[in-house]
């Protein structure tokens, strides 16, 4: 995908997240010709390890295009990363994030808790959202996602950040995975 000349486009991607995903696309690459030729190392620990950090990656082992994967590491290689990258940096640090605190609270939980710990006790990952984003209303709609669907809230949250509608934000993201019928 191209980016058009617009002021989100020229927004720098944090180097860390560059390298974290150009390392999920390795893994992905690794994990596919493996399986492509037939190798008996059991992927499950690495594919475990993948989908904690990078939610969503196993979607994407399972359905991107080879090309797509290659395609998306060279660009990561490029001086000026894609613009599609700080929206998938951000989409996997907002899941990573919101799982991380689902699994430690409840659904009735006091959001300020979660924001103690989140604050105290829990390492930040690659594009996890700033310290100041974690409000009690944020994480209050993490622990009780609206319609009960998490990934959909990470992506208007990542719109909501690079300035983009959620139609644009999924499209770079996932353009590659959409099913045609």
């Amino acid at each position: 995908m191209t980016d058009r000349a617009d002021p989100a486009a020229e927004r720098s991607v944090d180097p860390v997240v560059v390298a974290a995903l150009a390392r999920k696309y390795a893994v992905i690459r690794e994990l596919r010709i493996a399986h492509a030729d037939g190798s008996e190392v059991d992927p499950r620990d690495r594919m475990r390890q993948l989908a904690q950090e990078f939610p969503g990656a196993l979607r994407e082992l399972d359905e991107l295009p080879f090309e797509t994967i290659e395609a998306r590491l060279a660009a990561l290689g490029r001086p000026r990363p894609p613009r599609w990258a700080d929206a998938m940096g951000r989409f996997h640090g907002w899941v990573r994030l919101a799982l991380a605190v689902k699994r430690r609270f409840t659904r009735g939980s006091d959001p300020s808790e979660a924001r103690r710990w989140l604050l105290e006790a829990r390492p930040r990952g690659p594009g996890e959202p700033p310290d100041a984003a974690l409000t009690d209303e944020v994480l209050a709609a993490i622990l009780r996602p609206p319609g009960g669907r998490l990934s959909r809230w990470a992506l208007e949250r990542v719109a909501l950040e690079v300035g983009r509608t959620v139609a644009a934000v999924e499209g770079e993201i996932f353009e590659c995975l959409k099913k045609t019928p």
